[in-house]
């Protein structure tokens, strides 16, 4: 993997580390090389059920939260000489199944549909349905 991602990828990874960041998750970490990358944030899985009961993830599991943390994981990929979005998914939950989770349908379309976009097409849209993800998962929604 090498050092310095693509401008693009540090693009999605700024605009998603502005939604996640203050939010309980730790800045984004990416790793790429010449064909694809992943980008991870982790929140630790207590502290973000606590926040966010709603989410999919929120459920404490049988072992107790111990030292677990629950992850947003991108992965992209070089298609035809263009990084495109290949996943997105929360503790593996894909994100466009964790809308409709919270009911979201609407959401849970686009998301879907951002798979296989551009990375500089989901530079916008993907931070704009994390955040609707988050909000629609608080206390009292």
């Amino acid at each position: 993997m090498s050092a310095l991602p693509p401008p693009s990828l540090e693009r999605l990874r700024a605009g998603v580390d502005a939604v996640l960041v203050p939010r309980g998750f730790a800045p984004g970490q990416v790793g790429s090389d010449d064909r694809s990358g992943q980008m991870i944030w982790c929140a630790a899985a207590d502290e973000l059920a606590a926040r966010f009961p709603a989410l999919p993830t929120s459920r404490e599991p049988e072992e107790g939260w111990s030292t677990r943390c629950t992850d947003v994981v991108l992965d992209v990929a070089v298609v035809d000489g263009h990084w495109l979005l290949t996943g997105v998914d929360l503790e593996e939950h894909r994100l466009d199944r964790a809308l409709a989770h919270v009911g979201l349908s609407g959401p849970a379309r686009e998301a879907a549909a951002l798979v296989g976009s551009p990375v500089g097409d989901s530079a916008s849209s993907l931070p704009a349905l994390l955040t609707r993800l988050l909000d629609a998962s608080t206390p009292g929604r």
